[in-house]
């Protein structure tokens, strides 16, 4: 009856504050029913289509998780959506009830902007897990200043952040961009099948420049090693096909050479490309992997019968652990 919820539009009688002394948020004393969540008015409401999932019961503690569930992103949202599953399961068996809302901010700030006002002002979350993306942290410090909610974000690394007026609300568990440049410059010219003056150590680095958030990473990695013996920088763009760039560079070489690929979606397709076009069993393949899609890079490895090497922190990691890490 009235909205499918129950009586008084599923928020009980005297619009749900009977429930002030029992439960988290004074909506029910057994909680909302299945579907809903408690909103700051202590009314049991349908959360907006923005944050389709509701992980747990009303309980201890509330989060708001904010990940790019769409947009070019999307890979990356849907491993972390499983952490922060993993980490409510863990938290209810452990600690207590924890109830997650989990909302989509797909790749813009506008996005990031809405959920997190509905969040803050519609439920009362004061905390919340993301955003994902730097840009959007960026985007979102004034707000989370002014509604006074902490932000955590598991992959956030432009520099831009450090030096956010954040009031101590906004942190991040992943290393600055310069830091991770360094380390897998670093790591590529230090690579197990390199030798100095050794023509199979070379080293062909493919930019691909057709992920924005990566352009800081990029600017460090291309510092490091340009001008290095034995390293060749290939840079393709987005909205560019990357054929032309990466096959002159591999005609130049007379062997196989390591490949450190630091890029984003297009990262499996690279890999197919190259090795369809001169497959080397010698060839080492190394991915940045923070913005990679794992699961279309395993398919196009396990088809091949080759195995790839990962650097960098990956936000799509798998395994408990990992989604533990990250959430």
């Amino acid at each position: 009856p009235n909205n499918g919820v129950g009586p008084n539009n599923g928020v009980g009688p005297n619009n749900g504050n009977n429930g002030n002394n029992g439960g988290l948020f004074g909506c029910l004393p057994s909680g909302c029913p299945h579907g809903t969540v408690c909103s700051a008015a202590d009314a049991c409401v349908v959360p907006i289509r923005e944050c389709p999932f509701v992980i747990g019961t009303e309980g201890d503690q509330r989060l708001g998780v904010l990940l790019p569930l769409s947009g070019s992103l999307s890979g990356i949202g849907r491993s972390m959506f499983l952490g922060a599953d993993l980490a409510a399961r863990q938290f209810d068996a452990s600690a207590g009830r924890l109830q997650i809302i989990v909302c989509n901010t797909g790749d813009d700030a506008d996005s990031a902007e809405l959920v997190h006002r509905y969040l803050a002002q519609e439920l009362g979350v004061t905390a919340m897990v993301g955003p994902a993306l730097s840009s959007q942290v960026v985007s979102l410090a004034p707000a989370a200043v002014r509604r006074s909610t902490v932000l955590l974000s598991p992959s956030s690394t432009s520099p831009a952040v450090t030096g956010l007026r954040d009031e101590g609300l906004i942190w991040r568990l992943s290393p600055v961009e310069s830091l991770a440049a360094y380390a897998a410059a670093v790591w590529a010219l230090e690579h197990p099948a390199r030798s100095p003056g050794d023509v199979l150590g070379r080293v062909l680095v493919i930019f691909d420049e057709e992920n924005p958030l990566l352009t800081d990473l990029i600017e460090g990695l291309d510092r490091t090693l340009s001008g290095k013996p034995g390293v060749e920088i290939v840079r393709t763009r987005q909205g560019e096909d990357w054929r032309p760039a990466v096959e002159d560079a591999l005609r130049r070489d007379a062997v196989a050479p390591i490949i450190l690929f630091v890029g984003g979606n297009r990262g499996p397709e690279v890999f197919a490309g190259v090795e369809d076009l001169a497959p080397d069993p010698d060839r080492h393949w190394v991915f940045f992997a923070g913005f990679v899609d794992l699961d279309a890079l395993r398919e196009e490895t396990v088809a091949r019968g080759r195995q790839v090497e990962l650097v960098g922190i990956s936000a799509d990691a798998h395994g408990p652990a990992a989604a533990e890490f990250i959430a």
